[in-house]
């Protein structure tokens, strides 16, 4: 049996992911969905009061891993 080989990108991937047109685009599915508050307690109103400035604190946090914590 052939096996299959996937060649793929996966620091293109992660790129993409963390993009902020991507970042949007998740907000926007999440309040379409009227998503709960998170584990930190922020709700889809508040992170939607400053949504550009927190999906760049996000994308930020996503790069730096684990033990980041800036919002």
């Amino acid at each position: 049996m052939e096996q299959l080989t996937l060649n793929i990108d996966y620091g293109n991937a992660f790129d993409q992911a963390c993009s902020l047109w991507q970042l949007r685009s998740a907000f926007v599915s999440v309040k379409r969905n009227r998503g709960a508050p998170g584990v930190d307690g922020v709700t889809v109103d508040d992170f939607a009061a400053d949504l550009e400035g927190n999906l760049r604190i996000l994308r930020t946090e996503l790069w730096l891993g684990p033990t980041a914590r800036l919002l």
